[in-house]
């Protein structure tokens, strides 16, 4: 047997053995639930709906109204972040589409583009390059 081996047999046998103590002295005869859990099943962190638990301790109602505060700027930055992303699309394909139609018109007039002529050399010979 290698030493991961008799680690991982010692780490269950303890968590038996805890398990065992547990339901030992449990007075209503079933199973204790799992921790994290109540006895509906729901963890005890979540909320099913409600946002104060009825709580009269001041840690765990300011630690509830900021989970809320943090939960609606989620959906705000979100909502926002959408709004621009749409904007920004919108905003490019506008861009395309005048860029398509100044190239268009350029083309029908007949003239070159300053791009063109430096390409063709003309303004390249000028300058002495």
């Amino acid at each position: 047997m290698t030493k991961l081996h008799k680690f991982l047999l010692g780490c269950t046998i303890a968590a038996l053995a805890n398990l065992a103590s547990a339901q030992s002295t449990d007075s209503s005869g079933a199973a204790a639930p799992a921790a994290g859990t109540t006895s509906s099943g729901a963890t005890a962190g979540s909320t099913a709906g409600s946002t104060t638990s009825g709580s009269t301790d001041p840690f765990v109602q300011r630690r509830e109204e900021n989970k809320q505060a943090k939960d609606e700027y989620k959906q705000k930055t979100k909502a926002a972040k959408e709004d621009y992303k749409a904007a920004k699309k919108a905003a490019k394909e506008d861009y395309k589409a005048a860029k398509k139609e100044s190239r268009s018109e350029l083309k029908a007039s007949g003239a070159t583009s300053a791009a063109t002529q430096r390409m063709d050399g003309r303004e390249m010979e000028s300058s002495g390059k």
